[in-house]
C-alpha cells in the first residue's frame, strides 16, 4: 500500500504542474478536440512517467554477454529488533489516512451510479437510433447522458426534447463519459489533490463547448439555445459521472459561442507543457521530495498495527557499537535520503558494483542484504551481512556500501538522528552464459 501512495504522490506533483501549465496557456482556446487530447496525455504523462521511468533505467542496465548481472532490489529502512522509534510514524498515520480517503471517495461514486442506474432503469425508454431516450417525471433532475443513455424529464421532451437530444448526442458520439469515468478514477486515487478534481472540471468544460458547437451548427438559433441553457440552469446535477446540460460554467460557455476559432498555428503553444513536464520531474528529484516518496513507500499497513519492515529483509539486532553517539532509529519521521534520490542510488550501484570473478567462475549467485547505519551527519556507519552468499559476493556487496556518498540524515522530532538501512542487491549470472556443471 505504500508503493501504491508514493505512486500516488508522485504522479500527483506531474499532474499538479502540468494542469497549471494547461489552465494558463490551453484553457481559454477555442479548439476543444485538441484540449481534449491535451488533457488526456496529461493523464497518460502524468500516471505512466514513473512505470516507463523505470523501464528506461533496467533498461539501460541490460547485462551483457559473459557479464555477471546486478540487480538492486528495493531500498528500505530496516527494521532492528531494539531501539528507540516513532510509534507510529507519521508516514504510516498518512497512508491510513490515504487509504481512508479512498474508501470515502469510492463510496461515494458508488452511491451516485447506482443513483445513475435506478433513474435510468425506471424511466420510460425510446429508441434514437444506436442510442435510448429515457424520459422520467422527475422535474427537478436536468437532462444529461450517460454511456447509451439521454435522460429528461417528460416536460423537457415536450418542450425541447430535439434541441436538448442533439446536445447529448454529441456526448454520446465522442464517447464523453468515459473521461468522465476515468477522471473519477483517477480522482478516488488522489482523492487529496486540487488538480485531479480540477481536471475533471476542465474535461466537462471541454465537453460541453463540442456539445453547445454541435447544436449551433444543427441551425438552431444561438440565442433561442442560451435562452434554454439559461433556463435549464437550476436542477440536480451528477457530477462525478455523467455530462449534465446545466454544467455550472454557463457564462463560459456562452462567451465561447462566440469567440473565433483559434488558428492551427497557435497549437504551437501546447508545447508548454514539454517544460512544465522537466519541471514537474525536478521537483520530484529534489532530495526532500525524493525523502518523503521513499518514507511513503516503505510505509505499510496491517491488520492492527502498522509496519514499515520490508517482506524480504531479516530482522536483526543492531551491531554492538553501531552508533557511537546515541541510539540507531529502525525507523524515522523523515527517512536518510541519498543525494540526488532513490535513482541517483541506483545508478551509483549500477556504475560501481563489480562482479566477482570467484563467483563468477564457480556460478555462485543470489541475493545479498546489507544493512547499514546512516548516522547523524549522514554518513556510512556499521555495516553488516543479514543475509549473505558467498564470500566473495558479500564482501564486494560491503565494498560498494562503504564507498556511498554521504547521505541527508534521517529526522524524528525536526532532529538528524542515525538510522538502520537495508539494501538488497542480487547477483544473478545471464541465463545465456554458459554454466560450468558442477554435478560431475
Amino acid at each position: 500500500m505504500g508503493v501504491l501512495f508514493a505512486y500516488s504522490l508522485y504522479s500527483g506533483i506531474l499532474l499538479v504542474v502540468l494542469y497549471l501549465a494547461y489552465k494558463w496557456i490551453l484553457s481559454g482556446e477555442n479548439q476543444h478536440r485538441y484540449n481534449r487530447v491535451a488533457l488526456w496525455m496529461i493523464y497518460a504523462v502524468a500516471l505512466l512517467a514513473l512505470p516507463l521511468s523505470g523501464l528506461v533505467v533496467s533498461f539501460g542496465h541490460l547485462p551483457g554477454a559473459g557479464i555477471g548481472g546486478v540487480e538492486i532490489g528495493e531500498v528500505r529502512m530496516a527494521v532492528a529488533d531494539d531501539g528507540p522509534s516513532s510509534l507510529p510514524s507519521v508516514m504510516v498515520v498518512l497512508l491510513w489516512i490515504y487509504l481512508a480517503g479512498i474508501a470515502v471517495a469510492s463510496a461515494s461514486t458508488l452511491a451516485i451510479a447506482v443513483k445513475l442506474a435506478r433513474i435510468i432503469s425506471g424511466g420510460e425508454k425510446r429508441s434514437l437510433g444506436r442510442y435510448s431516450v429515457v424520459i422520467i417525471d422527475d422535474k427537478g433532475i436536468a437532462p444529461f447522458s450517460w454511456c447509451r443513455y439521454i435522460v429528461m424529464s417528460r416536460t423537457d421532451w415536450e418542450e425541447s426534447g430535439e434541441m436538448i437530444s442533439v446536445h447529448e448526442l454529441q456526448h454520446l458520439r465522442l464517447c464523453h463519459w468515459v473521461d468522465l469515468l476515468v477522471a473519477q478514477i483517477v480522482g478516488i486515487f488522489m482523492w487529496y489533490n486540487p488538480a485531479a478534481w480540477l481536471m475533471r472540471e476542465e474535461l466537462k468544460a471541454v465537453h460541453e463547448y463540442q456539445a453547445d458547437s454541435a447544436v449551433i451548427e444543427s441551425g438552431v438559433a444561438p440565442r433561442e439555445y442560451q435562452m434554454l441553457l439559461i433556463k435549464k440552469a437550476v436542477g440536480a446535477r451528477f457530477p462525478s459521472l455523467a455530462n449534465s446540460l446545466n454544467h455550472s460554467k454557463l457564462k463560459k460557455r456562452i462567451t465561447m459561442m462566440y469567440n473565433s476559432k483559434t488558428s492551427s498555428s497557435r497549437r504551437i503553444r501546447g508545447l508548454v507543457l514539454v517544460p512544465a513536464l522537466v519541471a514537474a520531474l525536478a521537483v520530484t528529484d529534489l532530495p526532500l521530495v525524493a525523502s518523503v516518496l521513499d518514507s511513503a513507500s516503505s510505509a505499510s499497513v496491517t491488520i492492527g498495527k502498522v509496519s514499515e519492515k520490508p517482506a524480504d529483509v531479516q530482522s536483526v539486532a543492531p551491531a554492538d557499537g553501531a552508533a557511537s553517539d546515541g541510539n540507531v532509529y529502525s525507523t524515522a519521521e523523515v527517512a536518510p535520503q541519498y543525494p540526488g534520490g532513490p535513482q541517483a542510488m541506483m545508478e551509483y550501484l549500477y556504475q560501481n558494483v563489480k562482479y566477482p570473478e570467484e563467483a563468477m567462475k564457480e556460478n555462485i549467485e543470489g541475493k545479498v542484504v546489507v544493512q547499514f547505519v546512516v548516522t547523524k551527519t549522514g554518513e556510512i556507519g556499521d555495516v553488516n551481512i543479514v543475509k549473505g552468499v558467498a564470500p566473495s559476493l558479500d564482501e564486494e556487496a560491503i565494498r560498494v556500501v562503504r564507498g556511498m556518498a554521504r547521505f541527508i540524515p534521517g529526522k524524528v522530532g525536526g532532529e538528524n538522528v542515525a538510522v538502520w538501512y537495508s539494501l538488497p542487491i542480487a547477483f544473478k549470472i545471464p541465463d545465456y552464459d554458459t554454466k560450468t556443471d558442477t554435478s560431475k
